[in-house]
């Protein structure tokens, strides 16, 4: 049982809102800000990355943040997503995006595949939005 549950669960949850609240295109000033749960915070992770924190959450199956960059200090939210394969020779992992409804729960990813490539197809579809907007409003 993943003793931070609670904490991931309302991360998740806040970034869910901001994205909500800011069209899906999170500032990344929202993103420095920290998050409070049961009256103690917590510094969203956006400038702390470490492989252990990684290999732990592939170890656990720990929901997990990814923080997509569409333009200098925006980025789209993907969420849960969890590290379904640690590579070690490549200093890499796997990332697979969960569904918000099936798999926020302390047992994990436990979505059919078909919903978790579904998943996908929507995160890369907003995701190619995003960055298109950017660039037309740039130009």
């Amino acid at each position: 049982m993943d003793p931070d549950f609670s904490v991931r669960a309302a991360a998740i949850e806040h970034l869910h809102a901001l994205s909500r609240r800011y069209d899906d295109m999170i500032p990344r000033v929202e993103l420095l800000r920290r998050l409070e749960v049961a009256g103690r915070n917590y510094p969203l992770p956006i400038d702390e990355p470490d492989n252990r924190a990684l290999r732990a959450a592939f170890a656990e199956q720990v929901p997990l943040i990814y923080l997509m960059g569409v333009a200098p200090s925006v980025y789209a939210l993907a969420a849960p997503v969890y590290v379904v394969e640690d590579r070690p020779q490549e200093r890499s992992v796997l990332v697979q995006i969960g569904s918000w409804a099936t798999d926020m729960s302390p047992a994990g990813l436990r979505s059919d595949p078909d919903v978790r490539r579904y998943a996908l197809q929507e995160v890369r579809h907003r995701l190619h939005q995003h960055r298109f907007s950017f660039q037309v409003l740039a130009a």
